[in-house]
């Protein structure tokens, strides 16, 4: 116990602590920033606001995606930006990205649906390999976000454009929606176009499709190898991602904290520190998809 009455237990699991404290604001060091969070959720024109921040950033990231992968995604971005805007609350908001993913997997069905026997996204369990991708990609990428949320203060499980729900951290799927395209999504696409994962890699039955255990490798390296031609640094490596990516996600989380604090949310949310040179971005990365295949 300090003198504040702060009292610290320290877990036995993981690299967690417990922190119990008063309620009071000089006895609570996470006072301000949970407020701020909490009235940016119960307030209905705040948290539109901030989904609509959120929304704007991911149709940024998927500029980049769209010169990545030269899908012809162009169309969907300009009616889906005005569509963002123009929603009248948050549940409006959820149909435009529900529709906007939903025409972004009937490129992935031109491109590669025969072989793959791809129609559409579903999950739980996923019925195709690129499916089963993505699902894999995409909870690589939901866990990536959950430490660093929380070493910023933040309560991961207030979300703004998710619906907040009972033992799981719908923040991380918020700031997930940033880095699933370009950390999931452009090198998945990038590995089937160059065929450097087949379809014999996976299993389907009545269960749903499994992913075999050189898929996965292949995959998941493909997408820690992608970060250096996208973050242009290279750095020492903490469990398995670049040290340079843990602390440009911390300040992705940390740029959340402030807008909520100031309850400005003008502009778009876009993953912190991301370089990416817009006419060679394909080529830059190459080398380094490469190395999987």
């Amino acid at each position: 116990m300090d003198k504040k009455g702060l009292e610290v237990l320290h877990g036995y699991r993981g690299p967690h602590l417990s922190l119990f404290c008063g309620a009071d604001e000089d006895q609570n060091p996470f006072f301000l920033l949970r407020s701020a969070q909490m009235r940016v959720l119960n307030d209905a024109g705040q948290r539109l606001a901030a989904a609509r921040w959120l929304l704007r950033g991911v149709l940024a990231v998927y500029r980049i995606w769209q010169c990545w992968t030269k899908a012809p995604v162009e169309a969907i971005l300009k009616r889906t930006a005005p569509a963002i805007e123009e929603a009248p609350d948050i549940e409006s908001l959820r149909g435009v990205e529900g529709a906007f993913h939903r025409d972004l997997f009937d490129l992935w069905q031109e491109a590669f649906g025969a072989p793959w026997h791809f129609e559409e996204r579903n999950r739980r369990p996923p019925r195709d390999p690129i499916n089963a991708f993505l699902s894999y990609g995409n909870s690589i990428v939901y866990s990536l976000c959950v430490p660093p949320i929380q070493r910023k203060y933040l309560h991961s499980a207030l979300s703004i454009l998710h619906e907040p729900g009972a033992r799981r951290h719908s923040l991380a799927l918020d700031m997930a929606e940033l880095y699933k395209p370009l950390l999931v999504e452009a090198p998945l696409w990038t590995l089937l176009k160059r065929k450097g994962l087949l379809p014999d890699m996976t299993v389907t039955d009545i269960d749903g499709c499994r992913l075999s255990a050189e898929s996965r490798q292949i995959f998941r390296r493909a997408m820690r190898d992608v970060l250096f031609p996208l973050y242009v640094e290279e750095s020492r490596d903490r469990w398995g991602w670049p040290l340079f990516f843990w602390e440009n996600l911390e300040t992705t989380a940390a740029e959340l904290g402030r807008r909520c604090l100031r309850g400005d949310f003008s502009g778009h949310w876009f993953p912190s520190g991301l370089v990416w040179p817009r006419s060679k971005l394909l080529e830059d990365c190459m080398p380094y998809l490469c190395r999987t295949l």
